[in-house]
């Protein structure tokens, strides 16, 4: 069934994958936090955890990771906002009372099919436009062209992100399982912290390299959802970035194909203990 005819039989459907690795993050990630379908969540629906969500990030362990996601002039983490939590409840409905159906065509450089205005800036987006500093996004932009449903996923994005220090690790895969399953271990991070009253942000076990961070969980997705393998021909990206505005690096981009996690499915089985030395 393509895709237009899916949009067309469920007139509640807002979400779409679109490539995109922050939009498709944020997207599982709200599927994991509303224990939902994506494919069938309403802005009603959604409303019922803004409050919620927007607590959350307002905690002093997950405030400190907003300075490096969305910078440091975020709804959450503004000197000049004095009532954060309503601003920030007020950004996201308003974000949700602009919702539309997906469409044929658009200007949305996300899911391409909804327009976008206005231009949203990287206190929304991660390394988006800075507005009037025009040196900091390429094509001398004020900013990038994201509607209203693709930047409300994005808002979901810490949820799914894995720590390493200053920086961050995101993951994306063509897998459905594999995406689904890194969205529920960063649904778990945010139960347990919410049970011990231990807010420390997003998902972190203490790396601190990209690439032995990169690896842990990939030897965790294996060992966890081996069924992954026989049916599905699994790769994933890792963009490792900061938003952070003071000292930026640039992104860095790790691509396992599937003949490498083919490979670490079988050093897993056979002796993952010397791979491991190796």
């Amino acid at each position: 069934m393509s895709k237009k005819n899916t949009v067309d039989t469920q007139p509640n459907f807002y979400f779409s994958l679109t490539g995109n690795p922050f939009v498709d993050g944020g997207i599982y990630a709200i599927e994991a936090y509303y224990n939902k379908s994506f494919s069938s969540l309403t802005p009603e629906d959604l409303e019922k955890k803004i409050k919620e969500l927007v607590n959350l990030y307002l905690t002093e362990g997950w405030k400190k990771n907003m300075y490096s996601i969305f910078t440091g002039n975020n709804r959450f983490t503004n000197p000049s906002i004095k009532d954060k939590k309503a601003s920030a409840e007020k950004y996201l409905k308003d974000l949700l009372n602009n919702f539309s159906h997906l469409k044929n065509s658009g200007t949305c450089i996300a899911c391409g099919r909804r327009n976008a205005l206005p231009i949203r800036k990287r206190d929304e987006i991660p390394l988006t436009g800075s507005g009037k500093l025009i040196n900091y996004f390429a094509g001398a932009s004020e900013g990038e062209r994201y509607c209203p449903v693709c930047t409300f996923a994005v808002q979901f994005l810490p949820l799914f992100l894995y720590s390493i220090g200053e920086k961050f690790l995101l993951f994306h895969s063509v897998s459905d399982k594999i995406m689904k399953y890194l969205a529920g271990e960063g649904i778990r991070n945010v139960d347990e912290q919410k049970a011990s009253g231990n807010y420390q942000g997003c998902m972190q076990e203490g790396y601190k390299n990209a690439e032995n961070a990169l690896f842990h969980i990939i030897e965790k997705i294996i060992q966890d959802r081996e069924d992954i393998f026989p049916e599905e021909n699994p790769s994933i990206t890792a963009y490792i970035f900061s938003n952070y505005g003071q000292n930026p690096s640039p992104m860095k981009i790790i691509y396992l194909p599937n003949s490498v996690f083919r490979f670490l499915v079988y050093v897993q089985r056979i002796d993952f203990s010397s791979w491991e030395k190796l």
